[in-house]
């Protein structure tokens, strides 16, 4: 464009008409710098339309992850209700033999095998493995301010932090359960099922009914965390916000 005009400005700066050429060298101003922007503004709109793409990535696979954390989830609240119902449940069948005084070793087959039943299904245990790759890599990198979102953008910041108060209870809960494995190699025979006569009587001593009970209180307060912590909301959250946000 710049040669298209050199003839004209030639012409204009020969026949001395300085008021022509300053009018034309305005012009030419405006049109250089007009060219300009719409060249900015197009590389703006192509660099935004990669950071749009970018953020539908990292969307989608926002999405993904706390959908399958959600399942996570839910399968935590299933297998930890059902392990404290049985740890409440044996207690209250020990405790009846007790107020019975009745022979643990001629306990009625039907006893004996609620009692069997509510023993084993009470160390059902789950344990929450999210899945964190994409969160992090968000949080970790520039990639946050790529989320338009400002509502997912904190939750996504809380994320962690919301976590990790709830993990600290799956710790406690898996202390128990060591705990109690060292109790029970030093006094199970561990060559004979739990239900054997060798150790059957541990069934229904002190030590194995604390554990009953204090197992039953952890996944309680498993159960309690989940929810006042904020995990189920935050999973919920961040599900609904990102089907929101992803272009169908």
């Amino acid at each position: 464009m710049i040669k298209f005009f050199r003839p004209i400005r030639k012409d204009l700066m020969e026949n001395n008409k300085a008021g022509k050429y300053l009018k034309y060298a305005i012009g030419e101003i405006v049109l250089v710098v007009v060219g300009i922007l719409i060249a900015l503004s197009i590389n703006n709109w192509s660099e935004q339309q990669k950071l749009n793409q970018k953020e539908q990535g990292l969307l989608k696979e926002l999405n993904l992850d706390f959908k399958y954390n959600q399942i996570q989830l839910d399968s935590q609240v299933t297998v930890s209700e059902r392990a404290k119902h049985a740890n409440m449940r044996l207690l209250k069948k020990i405790q009846l033999t007790e107020i019975n005084k009745m022979d643990i070793n001629k306990l009625d087959q039907k006893l004996m095998d609620s009692i069997r039943y509510y023993f084993f299904t009470g160390f059902d245990n789950w344990t929450l493995n999210p899945k964190n790759g994409t969160i992090n890599a968000i949080v970790n990198s520039a990639s946050l301010d790529i989320i338009k979102n400002d509502s997912l953008r904190r939750t996504i910041i809380s994320w962690n932090d919301v976590l990790s108060d709830y993990l600290e209870d799956e710790r406690k809960n898996e202390e128990l359960f060591n705990s109690y494995s060292e109790w029970r190699r030093n006094n199970y025979d561990l060559t004979k099922g739990a239900f054997d006569p060798e150790n059957v009587h541990l069934i229904f001593s002190k030590e194995q009914k604390n554990f009953y009970w204090e197992r039953s209180w952890r996944l309680g307060t498993i159960l309690k965390e989940l929810e006042e912590v904020g995990v189920i909301e935050l999973v919920e959250t961040i599900i609904t916000l990102t089907d929101n946000e992803i272009k169908k």
